[in-house]
């Protein structure tokens, strides 16, 4: 019991820290401005997978307005030529997204003093993310050739992309067994915001009455804002575990080519 009110304590001291405060109002506005290049790629990528479409608007209805989502499918599906818009999409995407991921870099590196360099840190990043969307991506295709179940394949792989996700941020070396604790937060908390906030959002809240038009945009930067606290929920639950056992670096590689250069 003892060991779960400091786990507690400390993870709670992490989000009301000045740079958890700043990093979580950081990742919400960058994934307010990686959403609509990510809505698009995911669109133009699966076209012709009108099932797994469908499916991926139920899941992403969870937290932002159905009717926002729709417009953009139905827009986007109804054009033609979208190779242009794709690669924009998804490098504007890669961008956006791996800055998010870099947020989570650098207070690791301020927090345990490492010399890997910045340039670095931003290749890694936007390999993090490429491997995300790989993921994705396997996704699908495993959907097609073995005939899976969409929702289930869904929830495993947002399992599975949220514990890569917080091995790949981390600057501490650990095994994949240490990320879970984090990962079981951030996903339960995912699906918490889907059965909470917007039940509260479209009954008690009654945004419509207040925010007239601009309630869809007010949604979008609750639903984000939320989002960004349970992913840093989970990843400042890892810290702490994995600094109450002392991990090792996780990029060693990485960490002498900075001290070499720090020297230099």
């Amino acid at each position: 019991m003892a060991k779960i009110k400091w786990l507690f304590n400390e993870t709670l001291g992490r989000l009301n820290s000045l740079e958890g405060s700043l990093l979580r109002y950081a990742l919400s506005a960058t994934l307010l401005l990686a959403l609509p290049s990510c809505l698009i790629s995911a669109v133009v990528l699966f076209a012709q997978e009108e099932d797994y479409l469908y499916q991926m608007l139920q899941v992403l209805s969870r937290f932002l307005p159905e009717e926002l989502i729709v417009q953009v499918f139905d827009y986007f599906l109804q054009e033609e030529g979208l190779h242009r818009p794709l690669i924009v999409s998804l490098g504007v995407s890669v961008a956006l997204a791996s800055k998010s991921v870099m947020h989570f870099m650098l207070l690791g590196k301020k927090e345990h003093q490492s010399q890997i360099p910045f340039w670095m840190l931003r290749i890694l990043s936007i390999v993090l993310m490429i491997q995300l969307g790989g993921l994705v991506i396997a996704q699908a295709v495993l959907i097609r050739v073995f005939h899976l179940n969409v929702m289930v394949s869904m929830e495993m792989t947002l399992f599975c992309m949220l514990m890569m996700f917080y091995r790949g941020v981390s600057l501490r070396r650990s095994s994949w067994y240490d990320e879970i604790a984090g990962t079981a937060i951030a996903w339960s908390g995912l699906h918490g915001i889907a059965l909470f906030f917007f039940f509260y959002i479209r009954t008690i809240a009654s945004t419509d009455l207040i925010y007239g038009p601009l309630s869809t945009i007010v949604i979008v930067f609750l639903s984000s804002f939320a989002v960004s606290n349970v992913l840093y929920l989970g990843y400042s639950m890892n810290e702490v575990l994995r600094r109450h056992r002392c991990c090792k670096p996780h990029y060693p590689k990485a960490e002498k080519m900075g001290e070499r250069i720090w020297k230099f």
